[in-house]
């Protein structure tokens, strides 16, 4: 019984060693599952305003491109009445806004790689969150099982404790019953003895009568 009680311990020990790897493994994935719903909630966040920023440059690319006809329009007019030095001025903020538009088209190419980088991270973010969130449903019921078996192995160790406690009150029993039946046995031969050593006294003192009354007689019949 008590290298079953020591098999159960280690059993139990096992467990309970498991469980508590477990129980970190779950503690480190809810951590990283905080972090990384914190970096998708920023990246969301991030995403809208770059996209705001992109719809910003485009209304600024379509003002830009306004510009460019009106001051090309300001330009002929001034050619047309002679207005050399109107006409360059109007040609130079054409100029001017040609630039601005082609700026803002590049920052829209830029802004539409971050966009797609953010999206791309985002995409592994959300991959990688669904991934966690299966891994932490797996070793929530790795858990639970290993809680069942250790609450298993807990009564089983509690059943084994009780039969030997069992055992011992049946054996401590047989021990007093022994003692008894020994203490028992050794009075009733002892009455057995005094019994048989009285019926000798008995018989000796019959004798010693019959004996005495022998000689009372013989006494009497030879003078």
């Amino acid at each position: 019984m008590k290298a079953l009680r020591r098999i159960g311990d280690i059993i139990q020990a096992n467990i309970s060693s498991a469980l508590d790897r477990i129980e970190d493994e779950e503690k480190m994935i809810d951590f990283t599952l905080f972090r990384l719903e914190e970096s998708i909630r920023e990246m969301r966040l991030l995403i809208r305003e770059k996209r705001s920023e992109r719809v910003s440059l485009e209304k600024s690319i379509s003002l830009s491109e306004d510009a460019q006809y009106r001051w090309l329009e300001r330009a002929r007019s001034a050619e047309k009445r002679g207005e050399e030095n109107l006409m360059r001025e109007a040609i130079g903020e054409k100029i001017e806004a040609g630039k601005r538009r082609d700026r803002e088209i590049e920052a829209i190419r830029s802004l539409d790689e971050v966009i797609s980088s953010l999206e791309e991270t985002l995409k592994d973010a959300l991959e990688k969150r669904e991934t966690l969130i299966k891994e932490q449903s797996e070793l929530k019921s790795r858990a639970r099982i290993a809680k069942e078996r250790r609450a298993a192995e807990s009564a089983k160790k509690r059943s084994i404790e009780s039969y030997e406690r069992r055992m011992d009150e049946i054996k401590a029993k047989i021990e007093r019953f022994e003692r008894d039946a020994s203490s028992i046995f050794s009075s009733h031969i002892r009455e057995d003895f005094e019994e048989m050593e009285r019926d000798d006294e008995i018989e000796r003192e019959i004798s010693l009568l019959r004996s005495a009354k022998e000689d009372s007689c013989t006494s009497y019949t030879n003078p």
